[in-house]
């Protein structure tokens, strides 16, 4: 419903953590130009992923989940252990806020 009738871009610029916008040179759904656009909009980095179409992550699971590898890694970083120690920690979602679903269990 959202990518037909929504704007996804305003909801992304919400967001704060790393994002990556990736999509098949075949989509035909989410076009890699849209995508495009999107992760430029937010600031994102963006992923085309070859000879694959809007199911991506299931028509080549390796060549998705590679790229998303590369998202999900932590950067090579030289700091000290001190300066570990002194950054910032990701805020934890309060309980309450927490989404639920239509059967109404939260997630945990």
């Amino acid at each position: 419903y959202m990518l037909a009738h929504d704007d996804l871009a305003t909801h992304l610029r919400g967001v704060r953590v790393p994002m990556q916008v990736m999509c098949g040179d075949q989509d035909s759904t989410t076009p890699p130009a849209a995508c495009r656009d999107v992760a430029a909009m937010v600031g994102a980095p963006f992923t085309l992923l070859k000879g694959v179409a809007h199911a991506c992550y299931v028509e080549d699971a390796p060549q998705f989940n590679a790229a998303l590898r590369q998202v999900l890694s932590p950067p090579v970083t030289t700091a000290t252990r001190a300066e570990r120690r002194a950054a910032p920690k990701p805020a934890r979602i309060p309980s309450g806020d927490r989404p639920t679903y239509p059967s109404g269990e939260g997630l945990t």
